[in-house]
């Protein structure tokens, strides 16, 4: 395991794992996203190989720009999420019955 492996998170593993997909699913440039995120394209690469974790607010503009919750780009839609409760499903989104929101009663 070299240093840059040893110094990442599993959120930022996943996250830049997601930014990858989708910028590649959509043939965005890297060029591209790091301008409409006023960072850097270093900053946005170093986003994406997980070395370095945008900001709450650059996540805030990152969940509304892709249409993706923040615990999804952080945790993965395969992974559970600590706090909404997302757990391992092919459906990916599918909240477990043990979530805060399926406990709430109409």
């Amino acid at each position: 395991m070299n240093q840059t492996e040893k110094r990442r998170t599993p959120p930022a593993n996943c996250l830049g794992e997601t930014l990858r997909h989708w910028r590649s699913k959509n043939d965005w440039p890297l060029k591209k996203m790091a301008s409409e995120f006023d960072v850097t394209e270093g900053t946005w690469s170093r986003w994406e190989t997980g070395t370095r974790s945008p900001s709450v607010e650059h996540l805030r503009r990152l969940s509304v720009f892709l249409h993706v919750p923040i615990c999804d780009l952080l945790y993965g839609r395969c992974s559970r999420c600590p706090s909404c409760g997302f757990q391992d499903s092919p459906q990916a989104g599918i909240r477990n019955e043990n979530s805060k929101s399926a406990r709430v009663s109409s």
